[in-house]
C-alpha cells in the first residue's frame, strides 16, 4: 500500500508529433514520439501490469472512511488522482451490487477510479498519460449544453485534452452506461501540436451497441471534445474529420449489467493502451475472439469485487486518511 503523501514524478503529458512546439508542456521525451505503426500484425491480449483485482488484497489508500457520516449515511469516499470529485458511497448502495440490480453513478465511478488508480500506481512513469473524468461529465458537457462544464478536476483551468488518453464512463440515456476514450487527445490542441499530424481517435465501448444513432453520437462527441478544450485552440478541421469508432466488445446478457462494463473495458484497455488503441482502430489484429480479447469471463465477478471493496471499507475503517489527490504515485510502494 502506498504510504501517506506520494511524491510527484517529473512527468509531463504527452503530445505526439515531431513538429510540435518543444516549449509546450505536452511534448513528451523523444523516445515517446514515434507513432503507432500503420501495419497489420498479431498481438496477444496479455496485460502488462497487474489489474486492480490483483492489487487490492488490502484496502487502498485512495479510499477514505467516514467514521461519522457527513450526510445520507455516507460510509466512504473513493478518490482518484487528479480529481476533486469523489465517488461517495452511502449505506444503501451495497445492495445495488447484488445480481439483477442497476448500478448507480457512484458505483460506476468507484469501479473506474479503482482501475485508474491501479494504472497510476503500477505505472508512475505514465502519470501524465491518463485523464479520468467522472460519470457526470458526459451529461454536463455533451447532453446539457447550457450547463457550465464541471470536470471535477483539481485544476479546473487545465484542459483534459492535454493528456494522451481521456477516459470517461458515461450515463448516456439516463439508464444506460458506456465508456468513452479519446486516444492521443493532446494532438488536437494547437498549443501542443500546431501543425503536425493528428492521430486522435474517439472510441465508444457500449455493451448494448445501440445507445445512440450514429449521427447523434457523432454530434455529441464533437460537442464534448469542444467543451473539454476549455479556452484552448483546437485543430477544428481535424476534429470534424474524426469519426467516433464503436469498438466491437462483448455484449451484456441482460438489461441490468451495463454499469459493470465501463470499468471492465477500461481495465483491459489500460493493460496496454497503445496496443488496444491500434486494435480499436483496426491497425492491428489481436489474437482471440471478442470475448477473449476483452476478457468477458471476468465481468461476472465484478459485482463481488466491488462489493468486497465497499464492505472492507465499511467493516475495518482503516484506509489511509492522508491520501492527497493532488500528487501522483511514487515509484516505490511500501
Amino acid at each position: 500500500m502506498l504510504s501517506g503523501y506520494i511524491e510527484e514524478p517529473n512527468v509531463k503529458p504527452n503530445s505526439l508529433s515531431s513538429e510540435q512546439d518543444p516549449s509546450c508542456q505536452c511534448v513528451p521525451k523523444a523516445a515517446e514520439t514515434s507513432p503507432l505503426p500503420n501495419v497489420t500484425s498479431t498481438l496477444d491480449p496479455s496485460p502488462t501490469f497487474s489489474t486492480y483485482r490483483q492489487l487490492r488484497a488490502t484496502i487502498p489508500s485512495t479510499i477514505k472512511i467516514r467514521p461519522v457520516p457527513k450526510f445520507n449515511d455516507e460510509i466512504t469516499d473513493v478518490m482518484s488522482y487528479g480529481l476533486l470529485r469523489t465517488a461517495s458511497i452511502d449505506s444503501n448502495q451495497p445492495a445495488r451490487l447484488q445480481p439483477g440490480r442497476w448500478l448507480t453513478n457512484s458505483l460506476v465511478d468507484l469501479h473506474a477510479y479503482e482501475v485508474a488508480n491501479t494504472f497510476f500506481e503500477g505505472n508512475p512513469h505514465r502519470a501524465g498519460d491518463l485523464c479520468l473524468l467522472p460519470t457526470v461529465t458526459w451529461y454536463h458537457a455533451a447532453e446539457n449544453t447550457n450547463d457550465r462544464p464541471d470536470f471535477g478536476r483539481l485544476d479546473p483551468k487545465v484542459s483534459p485534452l492535454e493528456y494522451k488518453f481521456v477516459a470517461f464512463p458515461a450515463n448516456g440515456t439516463g439508464c444506460h452506461f458506456f465508456l468513452g476514450i479519446i486516444a492521443f487527445a493532446s494532438d488536437l490542441l494547437v498549443r501542443c501540436n500546431p501543425s503536425g499530424p493528428v492521430r486522435t481517435s474517439i472510441f465508444v465501448f457500449d455493451s448494448l451497441g445501440t445507445s445512440y444513432e450514429t449521427s447523434n453520437l457523432q454530434g455529441k462527441m464533437n460537442q464534448f471534445v469542444l467543451r473539454l478544450a476549455l479556452d484552448e485552440k483546437l485543430r477544428l478541421a481535424e476534429l470534424k474529420a474524426i469519426v467516433a469508432i464503436r469498438v466491437k466488445v462483448p455484449k451484456q446478457p441482460n438489461t441490468t449489467d451495463c454499469g459493470l462494463y465501463p470499468g471492465h473495458f477500461l481495465s483491459i484497455f489500460l493493460s496496454d493502451p497503445e496496443a488496444y488503441t491500434a486494435h480499436c482502430k483496426g491497425e492491428t489484429i489481436m489474437n482471440g475472439t471478442v470475448d477473449e480479447i476483452w476478457q468477458a469471463g471476468s465481468i461476472e465477478t465484478t459485482r463481488r469485487v466491488l462489493l468486497s471493496l465497499v464492505n472492507m471499507a465499511t467493516r475495518y475503517r482503516l484506509a489511509a486518511t492522508r491520501f492527497n489527490s493532488n500528487v501522483s504515485p511514487s515509484s516505490h510502494v511500501e
